[in-house]
């Protein structure tokens, strides 16, 4: 095994981690919302009488984490939670006018610099690229 190769995988998804940090501050300044919070919007936008559990097989994430997220969602009056009428457990999400107009304002998940170059590349690799982050992503995640 060459270290090298581990130290420089791990020092260019720390780069990644770290870029989309700071895009992430700059969303919650511009609109009070993050990254992760403008993601979840969008998926609860996108489905019809979403539960939490839902959003987080959608969001492939755990739903601890989405629960969490969904919190301070509620908090700055992004979206409403109600118990259902057949079964309490199940807390379905609707948006907010306040979240409605942060969506209409499309923020993106990436900085316009990063969108700018992307689009450029021709679509091999483009999807060259989706693959090995794709590919990095089952590596990691794997059990």
């Amino acid at each position: 095994m060459n270290d090298d190769h581990f130290l420089k995988m791990f020092l260019s998804l720390r780069k990644i981690i770290q870029s989309m940090d700071i895009h992430s501050k700059k969303l919650l300044k511009l609109y009070g919302v993050t990254g992760s919070q403008i993601y979840l919007l969008r998926i609860i936008r996108n489905s019809n009488d979403i539960t939490i559990s839902g959003i987080a097989k959608k969001a492939s994430l755990r739903q601890a984490t989405v629960t969490d997220i969904l919190s301070r969602l509620e908090k700055a009056g992004c979206i409403i939670v109600t118990k259902g009428s057949a079964d309490k457990r199940n807390k379905y999400i609707t948006l907010t006018e306040k979240s409605e107009s942060i969506l209409a304002h499309s923020p993106s998940f990436f900085e316009n610099d990063f969108i700018t170059e992307f689009s450029k590349l021709d679509d091999w690799e483009k999807n060259y690229l989706l693959s090995a982050l794709q590919r990095i992503s089952q590596i990691m995640n794997s059990k």
